[in-house]
């Protein structure tokens, strides 16, 4: 009996195990592929990219681009503190991409759907993978 895998949406808690890996590293010549809302990603560390995905009043949600412990570079979520200036004063550990999605959708519904799309390009390109961890 062939039993088809059950598709994991986002908004669901199993979608909180989804991380978007990514297929091409980000590189001077390719960065302009990760741009999204008009942002572009910047280089904290030499395997460490992070650019604003989600800035609400309620929420401030940065992508943390990565080189993992295996060798994958995947695009994760990392919650922001902020100043009174909008300066960002601390980035969290990183969130796996679907459980990001998720809060930012509990949040903004629209933020998340524009997210949703911007993944979806970079996998209609090959530049990553939805992967589900743990």
């Amino acid at each position: 009996m062939n039993e088809q895998p059950q598709e994991i949406l986002p908004g669901t808690p199993a979608f909180d195990r989804m991380v978007f890996r990514l297929k091409k590293t980000p590189t001077a010549d390719n960065i302009a592929v990760f741009d999204f809302s008009s942002q572009r990603l910047v280089r904290l560390e030499p395997q460490v990219y992070t650019m604003p995905a989600c800035l609400t009043h309620q929420l401030q949600i940065f992508f943390l681009v990565t080189k993992t412990v295996p060798g994958d570079w995947v695009m994760a979520f990392s919650r922001a503190t902020m100043d009174d200036q909008n300066q960002v004063t601390n980035l969290s550990a990183a969130l796996p991409t679907g459980q990001g999605l998720n809060l930012i959708s509990e949040n903004n519904p629209a933020i998340a759907n524009q997210l949703l799309r911007y993944f979806q390009t970079l996998a209609d390109a090959n530049y990553g993978e939805w992967k589900l961890i743990g």
